[in-house]
This record gives structure tokens, C-alpha cells and sequence, in this order.
């Protein structure tokens, strides 16, 4: 890293720490960590203001009778009845689909066909995140959220400014640059011992 200037590896040191957290985050959103088993039973658009082409939150109810809703693509739902409030049937049909999904993949079974749990969102939003990182540390250390090194003698911040390196900075003179004069000093004039 020698030919890089100061505020380049201040950047690849922000790159090296927000790129893993990002990839966290892309295999979170893309339900690589999600495991399930149980029924399909029916499924509502992501949010109310979502079209019901987009991704859907697919109900699924396992064994154990405990209900959860993973977010699936819109061939997954295929066949099943629409439930804006996500309650679960009273009786769960016979046909309604075994949904499998195994941890450390992209992909979940639904009866015979299997379909990617991944989303745009789940790529964006990470990539998103790793600008962002470098441009709050470009405009929180340079001024500017596309410039790496700091210009000498440009603000910062208001009323900050940047010396030239190696240069020390100014030193503020007070009002009162001189000394005082010495504190008083008590005589003991007229006190004797006895």
C-alpha cells in the first residue's frame, strides 16, 4: 500500500470492513441462512401499496402448527388463495403444497417446483450500503463526497481547517499574551514569637 495516498487506504479500510458486512447482509435478504418445513397455505403482497405481481410473503404452517411467512417469488404462490391478513385456515387442505427450504442455499421446493429466494432488493441494498459508507467517509474527513485526500489549507467543516502535513498548527494567542505580576507576598512584620 505504499503508492496509495492517505486517503486512499482510508477508504480501503472502509471498503474492508463495510464489503463484508454488505455480503452479511446479501445473504440475509437472500434467505441463505432460512430453514423451514411445512405447508403452504396461502399469501399476501409484501407491502399493502405493492402490486400483487411483485415478491409475496407466503404463509407457511409446519408441524408443530406454528405459523411463519417467508418472502417468495410470485411463481411460488402459484395456485394458493389470497389472504391480505395472514391468518391461517381454519382446516389446512390436503392439497395445499409441501414447502422446503434448506439452509445455506438460494432456492426453496414448493410441491414439485423449485424457485430462487433471491430478490433485487437482497442485491441493491447491500451494494447501496458500501456507497454509502465511502461517501459519508469522503465528506465527514474531505469536505467532499467524492474526494478521498484532503486539500491543505481547505474547511473541512466550517471554521476547521486542514495544514499542510508536517506543518504544526497554529497556536491561538490569548488576549493576555504577558504574565502577570508575582502574587503578593506576606511580610510577617510585627509578629514575633514568644
Amino acid at each position: 500500500m505504499n503508492g496509495f495516498s492517505p486517503g486512499q487506504k482510508a477508504t480501503l479500510r472502509v471498503l474492508g470492513i463495510s464489503i463484508p458486512l454488505a455480503a452479511l447482509l446479501f445473504l440475509t435478504l437472500g434467505g441463505w441462512f432460512d430453514s423451514y418445513h411445512g405447508q403452504a397455505v396461502s399469501w399476501r403482497p409484501v407491502s399493502q401499496e405493492q402490486g400483487e405481481d411483485g415478491m409475496r410473503q407466503v404463509l407457511v404452517i409446519r408441524a408443530n402448527d406454528a405459523r411463519e411467512e417467508h418472502t417468495l417469488p410470485p411463481g411460488a404462490s402459484r395456485g394458493l388463495p389470497l389472504e391480505r391478513n395472514a391468518l391461517p385456515p381454519i382446516n389446512i387442505p390436503e392439497d395445499a403444497p409441501v414447502i422446503h427450504k434448506d439452509p445455506f442455499g438460494f432456492s426453496v421446493q414448493v410441491g414439485q417446483s423449485t424457485y430462487s429466494t433471491l430478490s433485487p432488493t437482497a442485491l441493491l441494498l447491500p451494494m447501496l450500503a458500501v456507497v454509502i459508507a465511502v461517501l459519508i467517509r469522503n465528506l465527514v474527513t474531505t469536505g467532499g463526497a467524492f474526494r478521498m485526500d484532503v486539500i491543505p489549507g481547505e474547511a473541512i467543516l466550517p471554521g476547521v481547517k486542514q495544514e499542510a502535513s508536517g506543518q504544526p498548527a497554529p497556536v491561538k494567542k490569548s488576549a493576555r499574551s504577558k504574565k502577570g505580576p508575582p502574587p503578593p507576598s506576606r511580610s510577617k512584620k510585627g509578629k514575633r514569637r514568644r
